[in-house]
């Protein structure tokens, strides 16, 4: 029932985030509040269920609404620092071991990049976009010497790392 509810939710939330009637932006500030509230608490549930069973992220990995809410948040501009590094976080554990998941996120080019864009600014952005990436090579077992992308491999988080630290 919690789990409906919080798809319920996770659709309306990524319906007012991708209109294009209404822009966030053009929001009034309760409003934004409330969305930004709502969304931090969509995401804390999600990671919440993830981090408790396989299976209950098995699920999670086969709801395609989920991952665009997630993705969707990263992509907008207006979204507070702290939910957008909990959607990593949040991201982060639902990747670690999960194959089924690894494979969604390559096979949508955008949300692979966008990861690969974050890794290559620094900064605290960076750091749980390393974690996602590093997931997802170890999942599909990309090493250095077997990726289909060019430098797809944990190699390329090290310097961002580094610079993080």
């Amino acid at each position: 029932m919690l789990a409906l509810q919080t798809l319920a939710n996770a659709r309306k939330i990524i319906e007012t985030i991708e209109s294009k009637e209404n822009p966030i932006a053009k929001l009034p500030k309760a409003q934004q509040s409330l969305l930004w509230t709502l969304s931090g608490s969509v995401v804390g549930l999600l990671t919440s269920l993830g981090e408790a069973q396989e299976e209950i992220v098995e699920a999670i990995s086969t709801l395609p609404s989920i991952l665009n809410f997630l993705f969707g948040l990263l992509n907008v501009p207006a979204v507070p620092g702290e939910l957008f590094s909990d959607v990593l976080t949040c991201i982060s554990t639902l990747t670690e071991d999960n194959k089924v998941l690894a494979q969604q996120i390559v096979g949508h080019e955008a949300w692979l990049m966008g990861l690969m864009q974050l890794r290559e600014l620094a900064g605290p952005r960076a750091v749980p976009a390393c974690a996602v990436l590093h997931n997802i090579f170890t999942c599909l077992e990309w090493f250095d010497h077997n990726t289909p992308m060019e430098g797809a491999s944990d190699a390329i988080l090290i310097p961002t790392l580094v610079q993080c630290m």
